[in-house]
């Protein structure tokens, strides 16, 4: 999770990751700097284990979120005072990768509750702001991934695999419906009992359905076309909005930088 992102402190190399096979589990999996090499190189031992790195990590993220709950009117930005046109002039020449990364907080904020354990939203929301630095993903698709993994995290997530209203598994290539107010998917036979189903392609199911069961490690590995890209939004878009009750303040500015 962390290869390619680690640098020593001393003399700028990276750390690259070692397994410990003498143990059963990965407690000693850890960093090392390259240019250690065993004491015959030309900088010291630099080394963490990876299980204290990680806890280092979700606790930042979990300090993260405190502030932004602590700070909630500060976080929506003096911008959101100014009027629409000039915030536009202004946002435009500013990454929207980073509002990006504010929507992905305040989601994670609006769902997260004290003294409850958010190991799995923390784990996502690391996956999802790192893939935010890759340039070969769209954050469109970022977007999409991460809003319906964490409907699922929650536990509200959509029906992907079975229609939710006769509860078959539908064929590889029968033709199916979606549904807001079922929750889920529907087949030609059950569509008449909701009055939103829209046709979903095979396409943009297989990426809900991937994205939504995928190892964390896998899950911005891929692309998609700009149709599919296009339906996964209506679709993912509307499921989130309906099932949240808040207007999220950095997605209202990346409404406006699109």
């Amino acid at each position: 999770m962390f290869s390619g992102l680690l640098y020593c402190a001393d003399c700028g190399a990276k750390l690259y990751f070692c397994t410990c096979n003498t143990y059963k589990d990965d407690s000693q999996n850890h960093f090392v700097c390259s240019n250690y090499k065993s004491n015959t190189g030309s900088c010291k031992i630099h080394y963490i284990r990876e299980q204290v790195l990680y806890r280092i990590v979700l606790e930042t993220i979990r300090q993260t979120l405190s502030y932004v709950r602590m700070f909630r009117k500060d976080f929506k930005l003096e911008m959101l005072a100014q009027d629409e046109e000039s915030r536009k002039a202004e946002l435009a020449e500013k990454q929207p990768g980073i509002y990006y990364g504010f929507y992905f907080l305040e989601l994670a904020d609006y769902f997260g509750q004290e003294g409850t354990d958010e190991k799995d939203a923390m784990n996502l929301l690391y996956v999802t702001v790192k893939a935010l630095l890759n340039p070969h993903i769209e954050d469109r698709l970022i977007r999409c991934i991460f809003e319906l993994r964490m409907m699922v995290v929650q536990g509200i997530g959509p029906s992907l695999f079975n229609c939710t209203g006769c509860g078959k598994q539908p064929g590889e290539e029968e033709k199916l419906f979606f549904s807001q107010e079922a929750h889920g998917i529907l087949c030609k036979e059950c569509l008449r009992q909701v009055k939103d189903g829209g046709r979903i392609s095979q396409s943009a199911l297989y990426v809900m359905r991937y994205a939504a069961v995928a190892d964390l490690g896998k899950l911005y590995t891929f692309t998609v076309k700009e149709e599919v890209l296009a339906e996964l939004e209506r679709f993912i878009h509307k499921y989130i909005a309906k099932n949240t009750d808040k207007k999220f303040k950095s997605l209202e500015i990346l409404e406006i930088m699109s």
